[in-house]
Protein backbone atom coordinates (compact mmCIF):
# COMPACT_ATOMS: atom_id res chain seq x y z
CA UNK A 1 0.00 0.00 0.00
CA UNK A 2 0.83 3.85 -0.17
CA UNK A 3 2.55 5.64 2.38
CA UNK A 4 0.87 8.26 3.68
CA UNK A 5 2.59 11.43 2.64
CA UNK A 6 4.02 13.26 6.65
CA UNK A 7 1.76 16.03 7.36
CA UNK A 8 3.51 19.32 6.57
CA UNK A 9 5.48 20.86 9.98
CA UNK A 10 3.70 23.27 11.29
CA UNK A 11 5.05 26.64 10.89
CA UNK A 12 6.10 27.96 14.06
CA UNK A 13 3.54 30.83 15.56
CA UNK A 14 3.73 33.75 13.61
CA UNK A 15 5.78 36.60 15.39
CA UNK A 16 2.46 38.89 16.55
CA UNK A 17 2.98 42.71 15.16
CA UNK A 18 3.82 44.53 18.56
CA UNK A 19 0.69 46.63 18.96
CA UNK A 20 2.06 49.94 19.08
CA UNK A 21 -1.09 51.44 20.27
CA UNK A 22 -0.47 50.39 23.99
CA UNK A 23 2.31 51.22 25.37
CA UNK A 24 3.85 49.26 28.35
CA UNK A 25 2.55 51.23 31.57
CA UNK A 26 5.84 53.72 32.46
CA UNK A 27 6.69 53.83 35.85
CA UNK A 28 5.66 57.30 37.49
CA UNK A 29 8.37 59.38 38.48
CA UNK A 30 8.47 59.13 42.35
CA UNK A 31 10.47 61.81 44.28
CA UNK A 32 10.97 64.53 41.47
CA UNK A 33 9.28 68.29 41.85
CA UNK A 34 7.38 69.27 39.52
CA UNK A 35 6.20 72.36 38.12
CA UNK A 36 3.29 73.68 36.90
CA UNK A 37 3.52 75.32 33.77
CA UNK A 38 0.00 75.08 32.13
CA UNK A 39 -3.65 74.61 33.76
CA UNK A 40 -5.87 73.89 31.21
CA UNK A 41 -5.49 76.36 27.76
CA UNK A 42 -3.79 78.92 30.37
CA UNK A 43 0.27 78.90 31.00
CA UNK A 44 0.66 79.36 34.25
CA UNK A 45 4.05 81.75 35.69
CA UNK A 46 6.92 80.49 36.67
CA UNK A 47 6.61 83.11 39.12
CA UNK A 48 3.51 81.34 40.76
CA UNK A 49 6.02 78.40 41.62
CA UNK A 50 2.80 75.60 42.24
CA UNK A 51 4.52 72.23 42.69
CA UNK A 52 3.76 68.65 43.49
CA UNK A 53 6.27 65.73 44.17
CA UNK A 54 4.58 62.40 44.91
CA UNK A 55 7.64 60.27 47.25
CA UNK A 56 8.35 56.65 47.16
CA UNK A 57 5.37 56.43 49.78
CA UNK A 58 2.97 58.07 47.78
CA UNK A 59 3.03 61.05 49.05
CA UNK A 60 2.39 63.96 47.41
CA UNK A 61 3.26 67.26 48.24
CA UNK A 62 3.56 70.87 47.07
CA UNK A 63 2.96 74.66 46.67
CA UNK A 64 0.13 75.64 45.49
CA UNK A 65 1.15 79.44 44.68
CA UNK A 66 0.02 80.58 48.10
CA UNK A 67 -0.60 77.05 50.72
CA UNK A 68 1.81 73.97 50.91
CA UNK A 69 -0.55 71.10 50.40
CA UNK A 70 -0.16 67.42 51.08
CA UNK A 71 -2.46 64.35 50.02
CA UNK A 72 -1.56 60.99 49.37
CA UNK A 73 -1.28 60.30 45.89
CA UNK A 74 -1.73 56.97 43.96
CA UNK A 75 0.12 56.16 40.64
CA UNK A 76 -2.24 53.02 39.58
CA UNK A 77 -1.66 50.66 36.64
CA UNK A 78 -3.10 52.47 33.40
CA UNK A 79 -1.31 55.50 34.73
CA UNK A 80 -4.02 56.61 36.98
CA UNK A 81 -3.57 58.92 39.34
CA UNK A 82 -5.34 58.71 42.20
CA UNK A 83 -5.70 61.60 44.75
CA UNK A 84 -7.48 60.90 48.59
CA UNK A 85 -8.47 64.21 50.19
CA UNK A 86 -6.02 67.41 50.07
CA UNK A 87 -5.18 69.29 53.34
CA UNK A 88 -3.62 72.63 52.85
CA UNK A 89 -1.93 75.16 54.84
CA UNK A 90 -4.80 78.26 55.23
CA UNK A 91 -2.70 81.47 54.33
CA UNK A 92 -5.05 84.06 52.40
CA UNK A 93 -3.18 85.68 49.34
CA UNK A 94 -4.46 88.08 46.26
CA UNK A 95 -8.02 86.71 44.90
CA UNK A 96 -5.81 85.33 41.44
CA UNK A 97 -3.29 83.40 43.62
CA UNK A 98 -6.00 81.57 45.31
CA UNK A 99 -8.18 81.26 42.33
CA UNK A 100 -5.61 79.33 40.50
CA UNK A 101 -4.49 77.45 43.61
CA UNK A 102 -7.72 76.67 44.26
CA UNK A 103 -7.90 75.20 40.41
CA UNK A 104 -4.83 73.49 40.52
CA UNK A 105 -5.75 71.59 44.21
CA UNK A 106 -9.44 70.51 42.24
CA UNK A 107 -8.25 69.66 38.92
CA UNK A 108 -5.22 67.50 41.07
CA UNK A 109 -8.09 66.03 43.75
CA UNK A 110 -10.70 64.88 40.62
CA UNK A 111 -7.79 62.37 39.78
CA UNK A 112 -6.96 61.77 36.31
CA UNK A 113 -3.94 59.80 34.12
CA UNK A 114 -0.87 60.94 33.26
CA UNK A 115 1.88 60.67 31.01
CA UNK A 116 5.39 61.89 29.79
CA UNK A 117 5.46 63.79 27.54
CA UNK A 118 9.28 64.92 26.19
CA UNK A 119 11.30 66.53 29.26
CA UNK A 120 7.13 67.35 30.57
CA UNK A 121 4.61 65.34 32.76
CA UNK A 122 1.11 65.75 31.60
CA UNK A 123 -1.51 64.97 33.55
CA UNK A 124 -5.40 64.53 32.55
CA UNK A 125 -7.62 65.45 35.18
CA UNK A 126 -11.52 65.87 35.14
CA UNK A 127 -11.17 69.26 35.52
CA UNK A 128 -8.91 70.03 33.12
CA UNK A 129 -5.27 69.42 31.45
CA UNK A 130 -2.18 70.07 33.71
CA UNK A 131 1.12 70.37 32.72
CA UNK A 132 4.21 70.14 34.27
CA UNK A 133 8.18 70.46 34.36
CA UNK A 134 10.83 69.23 35.71
CA UNK A 135 11.64 72.03 38.74
CA UNK A 136 14.99 71.81 39.42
Amino acid sequence: GQRKAAPPPKPSEPQKPLDTSVKPDKTYPTKVTWQLKALGQKPVPVSAEITMMIDENFRGTGYGGCNNWSATIYPLNGQKLVSGPIASTKRKCDAAKMQLEHAFLVALHSGGTWDLDGPDLVVKTQAGVLRFFRAL
